[in-house]
């Protein structure tokens, strides 16, 4: 029995040994990511500033392509919200499969393309599908290579 207690104590030594150094560790790691947390704050609103800081004029134009395929709950007001982002110069392209589809009517109805933004100069494509393309490339290096 006398052998029993030394065994004890040298594992109830080592087990305090275990969790002190595991404590430690994880208040090392707590410091470093509470670190990591304060300058990426700090690096957000730096890019945030110098983002807004660029005049509207500077940012160059974009292209949005919206793909449409039938008709799903509140299309029009989710089209709609398309056109009232804060960009200064952007354009809008609806895609669809085929003409008949149930989008196209959304999209006539709402006057959301009048025609009123296609200046001379500008070319309008449109290309009838070969198959399912996932993200268009394929659609658009047929028509451009």
């Amino acid at each position: 029995m006398a052998s029993a207690a030394p065994a004890w104590h040298v594992l109830r030594h080592l087990l305090w040994s275990i969790a002190l150094m595991g404590s430690l560790t994880s208040t090392v790691f707590l410091g470093m990511v509470l670190f990591a947390a304060v300058r990426y704050a700090m690096n957000c609103r730096t890019q945030r500033r110098r983002v807004l800081g660029v005049p509207l004029r500077d940012l160059p134009p974009i292209t949005i392509l919206k793909p449409l395929h039938g008709m799903e709950p509140r299309l029009e007001e989710n089209l709609e919200s398309f056109f009232r982002q804060d960009y200064p110069e952007f354009e809008i392209l609806f895609a669809v499969r085929s003409a008949s589809d149930a989008a196209v009517g959304v999209v006539e109805r709402a006057r959301i393309i009048d025609g009123s933004g296609v200046k001379p100069g500008d070319a309008v494509l449109a290309l009838a599908s070969s198959g399912l393309h996932s993200n268009g490339y394929g659609l658009v290096r047929r028509a451009i290579f």
